[in-house]
């Protein structure tokens, strides 16, 4: 799994390394103006993005983040402490295991529809 952290605060990246650690993942740190240049190209299963970050940016790569029809994105308010998961999902974060549910589920989410995409393709009968 690869998690792309959006965000033009050094801490913010880190601590959210530090939080999600325990998934075995790639992470991608990226820049709002990098993240923007390269987030069809890199195509990551998971994107956390800072709110924080300037206007124009953060409208931009959410379009781009909507396109990328396999990855799940999540908002991240640090100062509120607010989670939105782009499937229509508000939670707030009071601790880190919050954010760590929030990326297995949406993960997990993405695994099984990836399983029945596969298996649906499968049982089709090969055309004649």
């Amino acid at each position: 799994m690869s998690i792309l952290i959006i965000s033009d605060n050094p801490l913010f990246k880190e601590v959210i390394i530090a939080t999600v650690a325990q998934f075995q993942t790639e992470f991608i740190e990226l820049s709002p103006g990098e993240a923007l240049n390269r987030i069809c190209e890199l195509r990551p299963d998971v994107i956390i993005i800072d709110e924080m970050i300037t206007p124009p940016y953060f409208e931009d790569l959410l379009a781009e983040a909507r396109s990328l029809e396999k990855t799940r994105t999540i908002v991240l308010n640090p100062i509120q402490n607010e989670i939105i998961l782009l499937d229509s999902r508000r939670a707030t974060l009071r601790k880190a295991d919050d954010l760590i549910e929030a990326i297995a589920s949406m993960s997990e989410k993405s695994i099984q529809r990836s399983r029945t995409t596969k298996s649906r393709m499968s049982s089709k009968p090969p055309k004649t």
